[in-house]
């Protein structure tokens, strides 16, 4: 299940306590969230959709699945209460599972244990445990990469709520974990968009992006029309959240924001997380946390110059891949003013 996104489904094989057979009435599901307090079901009052021979489904809402670990309970009169347990993934990570391979599947802890092997900090058999373990992860999750464009896999396209009392200065979108647009902080954003869902069908229209000059230059910043025309994003940290302004406020009803940022190879929570990541980037963190490792616990012996042409030869292949395609654009010197270009000398015509 995907965190924070809502369009899923959950589903639960429900008994008759008394005869064993498929039960057939009336059932109700409870969601408690990270071993949080257990509420009724928000959508249809928690009502399940009875879809035959005992099986029962629940939609939930999008703040129905903002969780690590989200337990539906279905409960009926009369029927064995069942617990289905549902461990999330970010839209990120989702994303990554989709473009790997199982063999590109291995654990955090794994990961580390492959790099201090790689620097013969730790013997053949042996696992890594306590504060070996613990610095090694430190390293490993810290967000380097994320700064560095080319490291970057894919754009993550993102829809938000437009409402008529955000994107002010005194009330912009936050954007990053739990904020007004819930995904990894990005550094950058490509676009944004909105979705004019008025008409039919449905039109997404870009938005000119505004720099930090012209947007200051602005002097009525919560100035408003039926329709925005302009954003502006910054990166700011408080609370691990970025910033995003749009001029004009909207004030049209059934406005849809659509977010479009380079996504990032998302940190890690434990060390019993799995990693999952685009092919390569498997041996370039192995390598690259070997390099990290040999420094920290092999002080004053170099780092075998083999291991760090391999850090190397991984990033730079990775980077060619991760190359965005770019849509061709001209000098506007040889479209204005009615010149064209001559294919067979090379100059205007």
């Amino acid at each position: 299940m995907i965190r924070n996104q809502s369009g899923q489904a959950i589903g639960a094989q429900m008994t008759n306590a008394t005869t064993g057979a498929d039960f057939a009435g009336t059932v109700t599901v409870y969601v408690t969230i990270d071993a949080g307090t257990q509420t009724i079901g928000s959508v249809g009052s928690g009502l399940c959709t009875s879809e035959g021979n005992g099986y029962y489904t629940y939609a939930p809402a999008a703040a129905e699945t903002d969780g690590n670990l989200i337990a539906f309970t279905f409960k009926g009169t009369g029927a064995i209460t069942a617990t289905i347990q549902v461990a999330t993934v970010t839209a990120t990570q989702n994303a990554a599972i989709s473009s790997s391979t199982g063999a590109n599947v291995f654990t955090v802890r794994q990961l580390i244990k492959l790099a201090l092997l790689r620097v013969n900090v730790l013997q053949v058999g042996a696992n890594p445990e306590g504060a070996q373990l613990a610095d090694a992860f430190t390293l490993l999750n810290l967000d380097a990469l994320s700064i560095e464009r080319l490291m970057i896999p894919f754009v993550l396209r993102s829809l938000f709520t437009i409402t008529s009392t955000k994107g002010t200065p005194t009330n912009p979108y936050t954007v990053g974990p739990g904020g007004d647009i819930n995904i990894p902080k990005p550094t950058i954003i490509d676009y944004v968009n909105y979705v004019n869902n008025a008409v039919t069908p449905a039109n997404e229209i870009p938005l000119m992006p505004m720099t930090s000059g012209s947007y200051s230059g602005i002097s009525q910043k919560s100035l408003t029309s039926s329709l925005p025309g302009s954003w502006y994003y910054q990166p700011t940290y408080a609370a691990g959240l970025g910033s995003l302004y749009l001029y004009t406020i909207p004030t049209q009803s059934s406005l849809q924001g659509v977010l479009y940022a380079p996504s990032a190879v998302a940190q890690f929570s434990s060390v019993n997380d799995s990693v999952i990541v685009p092919a390569g980037y498997k041996k370039f963190l192995v390598d690259g946390l070997a390099v990290e490792l040999g420094l920290m616990f092999r002080e004053n012996i170099p780092v075998d110059p083999e291991l760090k042409n391999s850090v190397r030869s991984m990033k730079l292949a990775i980077k060619a891949v991760n190359v965005p395609s770019l849509d061709m654009g001209f000098d506007p010197a040889w479209t204005s003013a009615g010149y064209r270009d001559n294919i067979y000398n090379g100059w205007p015509s």
